[in-house]
């Protein structure tokens, strides 16, 4: 399909809260101009942050759902297949969270009983902060979870995405950015975990939109540093809404996206039931995918509170396969780590 691809700068919404484009970039030359939104109470913002190397992940989560703020973090022990997953919610609360109305500056904060988060871009830089409170019980004891954690060497390019909906009020505004450089430390069950900038990386979900009340999404992410020096890695879903003008599809290369058009993502069935923990693969129509993915372990952390629910497989393992450029040469993959998910919600 021939994809819309956003140039210039301009603004999201039109004055009736109506989008005023829709399609791609690779960088973030849309402007999220939240002050003419209608459906107030249809807002959902969330800073997702994936931070990892080769032995350990954390992943950090402040969202804002309109009528309730959630905090979230995900401990990841890749070597024993360990995790631990957390989610403090607040329902109406008094002092609503702060999500920055930019990818490329500012600060998003909140706060629960439980939680205090602060995630602030500055200078080229993102500093990532914060405590959950009894976050994991040990010999008796409720252990506090810490991080403080630093972001730099930020690419060139990125998956930047406009996508609207049936309803015209309805819209998501997205960007992932792949292979930043991570360094810093979260104490967990009594001990420092550190991040050596030299091995580690991280990611951004950064989600703005008006959204329905139920969803579902794809998404696959990988990214490493080659022995070479080379940074690599891709953006691929299947995002809800109507993606006739764009995908999310590409794949970078030391700071350089390579769009692909739409990808058919696979989970093995047994039984007529998604096998999460099975071999999930992944081809795209112009033939630039074609990958195989071995999990080693599904995150599934799910909150069901009725009304409100989050019901994610965020599956952590192995990709292998080949990966085409926009000047035709070929990457092969072997074996690098990264995800895949299936999520549904109702908020």
């Amino acid at each position: 399909m021939e994809e819309k691809i956003i140039v210039e700068k301009t603004k999201l919404l039109k004055d009736d809260g109506t989008l005023n484009v829709v399609g791609y970039a690779t960088t973030p030359l849309v402007e999220y101009n939240k002050e003419v939104i209608k459906k107030r109470n249809r807002i959902k913002e969330w800073d997702y942050y994936y931070i990892a190397d080769d032995r350990f992940g954390l992943c950090l989560t402040i969202s804002n759902l309109s009528y309730a703020t959630a905090i979230s973090v995900s401990v990841i022990e890749f070597y024993t297949r360990g995790q631990f997953n957390k989610t403090s919610v607040a329902l109406f609360p008094k002092n609503k969270p702060i999500l920055a109305e930019t990818s490329t500056a500012g600060v998003s904060m909140a706060k629960t009983k439980d939680a205090d988060f602060r995630f602030e871009t500055k200078d080229g830089k993102r500093y990532l902060t914060g405590i959950y409170k009894n976050y994991y019980p040990e010999n008796g004891l409720n252990r506090d979870l810490e991080f403080e954690i630093e972001l730099s060497n930020e690419p060139e390019e990125s998956m930047v995405k406009v996508t609207p909906f049936a309803k015209k009020h309805q819209f998501y505004y997205n960007q992932k950015i792949n292979c930043m450089t991570a360094s810093g430390k979260f104490t967990y069950k009594g001990k420092t975990y550190v991040f050596d900038e030299r091995y580690s990386l991280a990611t951004l979900d950064w989600g703005r939109g008006v959204l329905p009340y139920s969803s579902l999404w794809y998404w696959a992410s990988m990214q490493a540093k080659t022995h070479e020096g080379n940074y690599i890695g891709f953006n691929l879903g299947k995002a809800f809404g109507d993606n006739t003008d764009a995908t999310e599809n590409m794949i970078f290369v030391n700071g350089k996206a390579h769009k692909v058009g739409e990808v058919k993502i696979n989970i093995r069935r047994e039984k007529r039931k998604r096998d999460y923990m099975g071999t999930w693969t992944f081809y795209s129509d112009d033939g630039k995918v074609e990958l195989m993915f071995e999990p080693i372990l599904d995150r599934y952390a799910p909150f069901n509170a009725l009304v409100l629910a989050f019901l994610p497989h965020q599956v952590f393992g192995k990709y292998s396969g080949k990966l085409i450029l926009d000047d035709g040469s070929s990457l092969e993959i072997d074996n690098i780590p990264g995800f895949a998910e299936r999520v549904v919600n109702r908020w």
